[in-house]
């Protein structure tokens, strides 16, 4: 679960940038393990632990769908 929300604050003075930063950490989540394959994805989770909006982090999960990074079944949490 991130638990810094440092790199995410930086991105605050371009808050079009906001999402892609969101993005990029989850993503480097993924890719060292601290997410585990088939985990959950919590929107109000990480919304909370990186002092953002939930819209934020589903725009950030949107992004990492678009190369097929995560998966999302409607109705329920997102897996990748």
């Amino acid at each position: 679960m991130v638990t810094s929300p440092l790199r995410v604050r930086r991105a605050l003075a371009k808050p079009e940038l906001l999402p892609s930063a969101v993005a990029q950490l989850l993503r480097e989540q993924i890719v060292d393990g601290s997410l585990a394959p088939g985990s959950r994805l919590v929107e109000a989770a990480f919304a909370e632990a990186l002092e953002v909006s939930r819209g934020t982090v589903r725009d950030a999960l949107k992004d990492l769908e678009e190369p097929a990074s995560a998966g999302h079944v409607r109705g329920r949490a997102r897996t990748r």
